[in-house]
């Protein structure tokens, strides 16, 4: 998280929080896992767009 913009921090702990909820509720880890960087890749590459065109 060091390198990340701080607004863009804010949304990646929601988001951590979110998968975080939903993998102890559910029984398979590894979905939410990846449905946290797949959410992760999608936020990241909206940021990169809006700052670099």
């Amino acid at each position: 998280l060091k390198k990340l913009d701080s607004d863009l921090k804010h949304e990646i702990c929601h988001w951590a929080a979110h998968y975080e909820h939903k993998m102890r509720l559910g029984s398979k880890s590894i979905f939410h896992l990846e449905a946290f960087v797949a959410k992760f890749m999608s936020i990241y590459k909206e940021f990169l767009v809006a700052t670099f065109g």
